[in-house]
């Protein structure tokens, strides 16, 4: 994997070359590689003094591979803008040490602006095996925006998310970015409801707080069934 390949050449200390043949992540070109354990648990983050010397991405290629796969990427894509959006407004540091800039900001919000633009194009001309304009952009959100995004950003609530559901056997059958999708969603319920629990405590309606705890958790059975039931007809349908 990608992961693998920089962290084999850190520790050899050569260059790294990258080619993706399918976009279902941002590992591509970020300078960190993840670390799991044997059985498939996430354990840490590796991070690396430097990208990849080069990142070559034949969109061609890119196109053939299972659309599912470029689906996923969209997924983890997703994550970015949000991630960055709760870092820069908890002041948080991000995956380099520094602080979310307005430049960094600028790239999640284009990578977020991109898959709402031409995601769902984008699947259906993987599903056709077609190398569109819309799959070339979205190739570029999963890869290269997302990749710099969520590393200039920072990361938040949906890799958290994603980290925790790996120790969870029954979740290994699906990909990253299905992962990291639900984590945004639970990431961005979470804060909605964090909004809610404000208003109640301001207003003093305790009947809000016993009445919000009960739609969270409604929510999670809900969402988290549906998460399945996606996974499971993706190979039919990129769209879920």
């Amino acid at each position: 994997t990608h992961d693998t390949a920089k962290a084999a050449a850190h520790y050899a200390g050569c260059p790294v070359v990258i080619v993706p043949t399918i976009a279902s992540t941002d590992a591509p070109c970020s300078a960190l590689s993840v670390i799991y354990t044997d059985g498939g648990v996430f354990d840490r983050y590796l991070f690396l003094p430097a990208s990849p010397n080069v990142v070559l991405v034949d969109t061609e290629i890119v196109s053939k591979a299972p659309a599912r796969l470029l689906v996923s990427g969209m997924g983890d894509a997703l994550a970015t803008y949000f991630e960055a959006r709760a870092c820069q407004r908890s002041n948080a540091t991000n995956c380099v040490g520094g602080k979310t800039t307005l430049a960094a900001m600028a790239l999640a919000r284009l990578c977020y602006d991109t898959l709402m633009a031409d995601g769902r194009k984008a699947a259906v001309a993987a599903k056709a095996g077609a190398c569109t304009k819309a799959l070339e952009n979205i190739v570029e959100a999963n890869t290269y925006l997302s990749g710099i995004g969520f590393e200039s950003g920072g990361l938040a609530g949906a890799h958290a998310i994603h980290n925790g559901l790996t120790a969870i056997p029954e979740t290994h059958a699906f990909y990253h970015g299905e992962k990291v999708a639900f984590g945004t969603l639970v990431l961005l319920f979470a804060a909605a409801v964090v909004v809610f629990l404000l208003i109640a405590e301001l207003t003093r309606g305790q009947w809000m707080l016993a009445g919000s705890a009960v739609v969270v958790l409604a929510f999670l059975l809900w969402l988290g069934n549906r998460l399945v039931h996606v996974a499971a007809n993706q190979n039919k349908n990129p769209l879920g």
